[in-house]
């Protein structure tokens, strides 16, 4: 049986590149964060494109990526008028 090893919360370091479970949610922040936690993720990718931020480890920048990718298509979805 394998064994979980507490690691530090989300908000505070971000999603560890050594638990499946964070790999887990990084590769579907969507689908797999809950509401606080995606809000927190969202909040600090959008620092994170204005340079003021960065990603703490390689699973929190693959989650952003995709969080910055779906800001990217709601924003041209906004500017052609598209209400969300």
């Amino acid at each position: 049986m394998t064994t979980h090893v507490q690691h530090p919360r989300i908000p505070e370091a971000g999603l560890s590149d050594n638990c499946p479970r964070c790999l887990e949610m990084a590769a579907a922040p969507f689908q797999t964060l809950d509401d606080d936690n995606l809000r927190q993720l969202v909040e600090r990718t959008k620092r994170w494109m204005r340079d003021e931020e960065f990603p703490r480890s390689q699973a929190e920048t693959q989650a952003m990526r995709i969080v910055e990718g779906v800001l990217a298509n709601a924003g041209r979805l906004r500017r052609i008028g598209v209400e969300l």
